[in-house]
């Protein structure tokens, strides 16, 4: 992981106050800002606000959700392809999302974090036209756990 660190920003008008640092990571790939983990190192003379969070705020959307599987196709046959032409192997997280909610920000390779299941979710799919406020989340080979998903009214959230 690749770490960006910036020291010395300046002080409101001109005073003494000690100096801060900005910190933002970044996944190998990533492209421009928002997309890494962030943080602000604070102010080093007030304890209780070092490590306060720097990140512009999350946004959060109502949605439906469904899950899908790869329907047992494995190597051999050939992973499932996104709407951009990823490979859909059974070991990433990644979900499908409605045209409308590429329009709200939530475009190819977004990341999100969503209600109920752990880590952070990217965008690789998309679903026909006719969804609307809907995501699907993509379970690889588990039909078990896309079964017990189901279809479910969720908050996701999101940069």
């Amino acid at each position: 992981m690749l770490a960006a660190l910036g020291f010395g920003c300046a002080p409101k008008n001109g005073a003494d106050a000690p100096l801060a640092a900005h910190v933002v990571t970044k996944r190998p790939g990533d492209k421009g800002a928002g997309t890494g983990d962030c943080f602000d190192l604070g102010s080093m003379d007030d304890p209780d606000q070092l490590f306060r969070a720097a990140c512009p705020p999350r946004r959060t959307l109502t949605v439906k959700a469904k899950a899908y599987v790869s329907h047992g196709r494995s190597k051999k046959s050939g992973y499932p392809r996104g709407a951009w032409g990823d490979t859909l192997t059974p070991d990433i997280k990644a979900i499908a999302v409605s045209p409308d909610l590429v329009d709200a920000g939530l475009g190819y390779k977004a990341r999100l974090t969503i209600e109920g299941l752990p880590g952070e979710y990217e965008v690789l799919d998309l679903m026909h036209g006719r969804w609307r406020q809907t995501i699907d989340v993509y379970f690889g080979n588990d039909r078990k756990a896309a079964r017990l998903w189901g279809n479910r009214t969720i908050t996701i959230s999101f940069e």
